[in-house]
């Protein structure tokens, strides 16, 4: 029985012991596969953390195992990769797992469609993408008509896309502005043109702001930029007076504004007494311009007064009355020795200072009967030179005025008024002369009007007083023959004819470059307002004519708004125009030589034909 219950109790403690070994195996794994958990969620928050701080939030973070396993959609290639990065720094690489995807691409809109188009001597160049609803072939075909001879460089591109608005507005308006343009540079966005151009000259650059300012479409947003190139000044002329009222120059050239800052600084070094300025342009003579200038008016400022004239290379210095010779040589054997090699000195020392001053106060203004002025003589200083120049541009036409006046001492006080009441007067004269001189003004000339001589008499006296006497010559003429306006209605034919009787004793004008008519052509468009008050509703064709100068599309357009002008002043008579219609014709008809001026001007025209209308289709 012992025996029994020994082994009895044997196997149940085996039992135990295996019991205690399986529960422990149980134990450990548990222990095991909590710890194992633990440690992956550990490593999933830190690379979460890690991601929040680089602002990536569209990743998403998960564990399987010790497997890391990054998802989600990446905005770009570069994030995703940024994030892939991130994730290896905090774990190691083995265990980080790319699930990354990119994010759908949003889709491409319309494209921004923008050209460019350069034109030059050489040709025509357009560049940019256009939608293909432009009709390209037709865009070339117009551009190689405007070239005519000009090679045209096709580099555009095109789009499947509808134009977006006010695309066909601008391409439109630049084709109207390259027919216009000789040189020039366009680009063109929607709703928008900028124009970059040169100008031959400032009155060529008001007609071409003007034409491209009149056909711009509604809407539009329109910039320009026209510049007028440096003038060739020849010869390349400079002169500088240094006297008791300080420095001045007569006239003053300057290759670039570098040199122009450094002529100036060392005028103002020899006692410059006045606000100048030199003119800028093309043609100076040597590259060591500037460097001669300097040591020349560095000579004038030693010797303290005295002048110094440059043109081209050729440079005449004239010292002041009453230097000691010697001073005198001295300055000029060392300006020779700094002059550049170039330029050629000749000095001269007056014997006195009567020598140096002109014998004769006078001004002089002629006035031809083609309307051109001539100005000549002397006045008083710059700035009244450029305001006689002024005021005799503002009566006589911008384009009439040639002034060659000097600039002079000694002349009176009173001097100005003389010159400017003797312009006045005589720009009531149909031509004429003005002599003004210390003890007398003379205004010579003809007029239509017979009570011109009392009229310009009373002026003269009460401007000039009667301390300055003046004297009047006067010749009346006859009045130029005008068709008689009958008081009953006339033909369409004899109101033609009556008109262009007009234009042939008289002639109406507009200001240069413009559709502004003078103040003399006003009177004429009454006498053709009356004439054509008597007309029946005649078919009439206003026609405006150029002469050959500028470009052909330039000029046609100048011309049609002349036209158009000419009806605008009949609408302000009270005319009816229902029945007239204007057109220019540029150049294409001339009557005379465009090869000289006066052949030009007769060029320049108004002309008044009967035409008959285009009947359309329901009148047919």
């Amino acid at each position: 029985m012992k025996h029994t219950a020994l082994a009895w109790v044997c196997e149940r403690s085996n039992y135990i012991v295996i019991a205690i070994f399986i529960a422990a195996i149980l134990l450990s794994t548990v222990v095991a596969g909590t710890t194992v958990r633990l440690f992956e969620e550990l490593s999933a928050r830190a690379v979460r953390d890690a991601l929040e701080q680089n602002e990536q939030f569209w990743t998403t973070v998960h564990s399987d195992g010790l497997r890391i396993i990054l998802s989600g959609e990446a905005p770009s290639e570069s994030q995703k990769l940024l994030a892939n990065s991130t994730a290896r720094t905090v774990v190691d690489t083995t265990r980080v797992i790319d699930h990354i995807k990119l994010a759908t691409k949003m889709k491409i809109g319309v494209p921004d469609f923008s050209a460019e188009v350069l034109r030059n001597d050489s040709g025509i160049t357009v560049a940019g993408l256009i939608p293909n609803t432009s009709n390209r072939s037709y865009l070339i075909s117009r551009i190689e008509s405007i070239a005519e001879d000009l090679l045209v460089v096709d580099l555009l591109e095109t789009a499947n896309h509808a134009a977006p608005p006010l695309w066909n507005e601008a391409l439109s308006y630049t084709l109207t502005a390259l027919a216009l343009l000789p040189q020039a540079k366009i680009s063109i966005e929607p709703g928008k043109v900028q124009i970059t151009a040169v100008a031959g000259s400032y009155e060529e650059k008001k007609i071409f702001e003007t034409l491209l300012m009149n056909n711009v479409p509604a809407d539009l947003q329109l910039l320009i930029d026209i510049a007028i190139p440096r003038p060739v000044i020849t010869p390349f002329t400079l002169h500088y007076i240094l006297d008791h009222t300080g420095g001045r120059f007569e006239t003053c050239s300057a290759p670039d504004y570098t040199a122009q800052l450094r002529i100036l600084a060392a005028a103002q070094r020899s006692s410059l007494s006045q606000n100048d300025f030199c003119v800028i342009g093309l043609g100076v003579p040597s590259s060591q311009w500037t460097e001669a200038v300097e040591h020349a008016l560095a000579a004038i400022s030693e010797l303290e007064a005295g002048s110094v004239e440059f043109s081209n290379i050729d440079i005449t210095l004239i010292g002041p009355p009453g230097i000691d010779k010697q001073k005198f040589d001295r300055i000029i054997d060392k300006l020779k020795r700094n002059l550049p090699a170039a330029f050629l000195l000749t000095a001269t020392l007056p014997l006195d200072e009567d020598s140096t001053n002109d014998q004769v106060a006078e001004f002089i203004a002629t006035l031809s009967p083609e309307g051109l002025l001539q100005l000549r003589g002397k006045v008083s200083d710059e700035t009244f030179r450029k305001t006689t120049s002024s005021f005799a541009q503002a009566k006589f036409g911008a384009t009439n005025v040639h002034n060659t006046t000097r600039i002079a001492e000694g002349l009176p006080g009173d001097w100005p008024l003389r010159i400017l009441t003797g312009l006045e007067a005589l720009a009531s004269l149909e031509h004429g002369a003005l002599h003004v001189l210390i003890d007398n003004v003379i205004v010579k000339g003809a007029t239509y009007k017979p009570d011109r001589h009392h009229t310009i008499s009373q002026e003269l006296s009460d401007k000039l007083g009667d301390s300055i006497p003046f004297k009047l010559d006067i010749t009346i003429l006859e009045e130029p023959k005008v068709p008689e306006i009958s008081d009953t209605t006339v033909s369409a034919e004899d109101c033609v004819t009556q008109l262009n009787d007009i234009m042939s004793e008289q002639k109406i004008s507009f200001e240069p470059g413009s559709a502004t008519m003078t103040f003399p052509s006003h009177e004429i468009m009454d006498t053709i307002a009356d004439i054509l008050r008597n007309c029946d509703d005649i078919p009439l064709e206003i026609q405006g004519h150029t002469d050959s100068q500028g470009r052909t599309a330039m000029n046609k357009q100048l011309s049609q708004m002349r036209a158009e002008s000419v009806i605008d002043e009949l609408r302000l008579r009270d005319v009816e125009t229902a029945s007239f219609a204007a057109v220019g014709y540029g150049e294409q008809h001339p009557i005379a030589d465009n090869s000289n001026r006066d052949g030009r001007e007769v060029n320049r025209r108004i002309e008044f034909h009967l035409f008959e209308p285009e009947r359309s289709a329901e009148q047919e």
